[in-house]
């Protein structure tokens, strides 16, 4: 097991011990208020350094990569204050929580990790949109595209990279790209009505935000499109263009060599699942989330806090205050009062914060009936080879009324990397298919186990093979 270094203090007084799990923004604003408040929590990251989805590598990056992001390098300084006052667990994928303790999976196998408070940052995942070509090379998501700037030597981002999805998230990529010096060929907004719900719109939450970053893309002569109808990626095993028809039927021929395509994202509630903690679809994210207060906590589940922002489109200032939250809310339950007085102070902004997600939600949802309309092609799932044609034709033939059913009949194992996003997108289609509530579908996030991990490693678990690392984590 690695764990990185460790700021010597003993075994954590009784009752205190605190885990947070997830690396990114919201575990380390979670992280930094604990340790304000006198607590030296335990922090779990899947990869190996501070991070998450986010910023991968944070503080050991080359310092010149970001180019002027602002937004990476003030992580990274925060990632470096606290480094060696917190004791993190790299290389360790928090795969279920049972009985007081989170079982990670990790190179040596499942161990076992106590906890008498734990705070879940586990960020989430992009929702793809499907179009035809998307398997070629050079085709990402806008995740990936969003962590490449802090990357030295990424070669996630081409010459020139063509940016296709709706929402504020859209923008906020191509504003971090730009501002990081990269150089962008076109920005394709989904959204039907961009001027009234876009970025820039009266209903986009932050107009002022949404604006300042649409007059940046304009000032480097970055083409923004709207209205397109139809895409197709075309190239000889990697992309060479993109063919974009708009509703006139007129197409524009667009040569780039990257697309970054996404929709929103969905919240990674698997490890809430695996602990028996009930979701409820949310009408207004059209999602299955977990019933929490104002300050993260989990009400069924005492002991348990989410740190992040739960809506499809998460604001990482708004994700920052929410960690932040989890932690204080940690600290003012273990009776410290100067956290209590705190929270109580952000307390107005969260819920704030909380409302204004679920309107951005409602102004920037989906784009189902675009998908639908692009050619059979159009691969849903690459790994199962599942197109939008196919799973029309199914969707003809069965009444896939249930998640779970549907991926089985489809073939789409929906426990991959990435499957909570293909899950996400996935519902939508077929419950458009097949006239369905979204909400009767049932969601993939209480699927066991949380989180993949090799076979082998779960068989050794169920022999009792079992390392307990509490006590080595302090």
């Amino acid at each position: 097991m690695t764990i990185g270094e460790t700021f010597q203090t003993g075994p954590a007084p009784a009752g205190r011990r605190v885990v947070v799990i997830g690396a990114g923004p919201a575990g380390l604003a979670a992280t930094e208020k604990l340790l304000a408040h006198g607590l030296q929590p335990i922090v779990v990251a899947p990869a190996d350094d501070w991070g998450g989805r986010a910023f991968v590598g944070a503080s050991e990056a080359d310092a010149g990569s970001p180019a002027g992001d602002v937004d990476f390098l003030r992580f990274r300084g925060r990632a470096a204050r606290i480094r060696s006052a917190v004791r993190l667990i790299t290389g360790h994928v928090a795969w279920a929580i049972e009985d007081g303790a989170v079982l990670l999976a990790g190179r040596d196998g499942i161990s076992r990790l106590a906890f008498n408070r734990l705070v879940l940052a586990t960020g989430a995942e992009t929702r793809p949109i499907p179009l035809p070509g998307g398997q070629l090379s050079g085709v990402t998501d806008l995740g990936t595209l969003y962590r490449a700037p802090e990357q030295a030597g990424s070669t996630a981002i081409g010459q020139r990279p063509v940016l296709i999805g709706g929402g504020p998230g859209l923008y906020e990529v191509a504003d971090r790209l730009v501002r990081a010096g990269r150089r962008l060929t076109a920005v394709i907004d989904l959204d039907p009505d961009p001027w009234r719900r876009g970025p820039i719109g009266a209903e986009s939450g932050r107009p002022g935000t949404g604006l300042g970053r649409w007059l940046r893309l304009v000032g480097r002569d970055v083409p923004v499109l709207t209205g397109i109808t139809r895409l197709r990626v075309e190239g000889d095993g990697h992309v060479e263009r993109i063919i974009a028809t708009d509703g006139r039927g007129e197409t524009r021929d667009i040569v780039c060599d990257t697309v970054g395509v996404g929709h929103g994202m969905i919240a990674d509630h698997r490890l809430l699942a695996s602990a028996g903690v009930a979701l409820a679809f949310d009408p207004d994210r059209r999602a299955f989330l977990p019933q929490l207060d104002a300050e993260g906590r989990v009400p069924e589940c005492p002991g348990l806090y989410v740190a992040g922002e739960a809506g499809p489109h998460p604001r990482p200032a708004v994700a920052d205050r929410l960690g932040a939250a989890a932690g204080l809310a940690v600290a003012s339950d273990l009776g410290i009062a100067e956290a209590r007085i705190e929270l109580a102070r952000m307390t107005p902004l969260l819920s704030h914060d909380r409302r204004t997600g679920a309107e951005i939600a409602v102004d920037h949802p989906y784009p189902t009936g675009w998908v639908l309309a692009q050619d059979d092609d159009a691969p849903i799932d690459p790994a199962s080879g599942l197109t939008l044609g196919r799973l029309k034709q199914v969707a003809a033939r069965h009444r896939l009324d249930r998640l779970g059913r549907a991926a089985a009949v489809l073939g789409v194992d929906l426990a991959r990397a990435g499957g909570l996003g293909r899950a996400g997108v996935l519902a939508e289609l077929i419950a458009a298919l097949g006239a369905l509530p979204l909400a009767g579908l049932g969601t993939s996030q209480g699927e066991s186990p949380a989180m993949p991990v090799p076979l082998g490693m779960l068989a050794a678990a169920g022999r009792g093979q079992v390392n307990d690392i509490t006590e080595r984590a302090g």
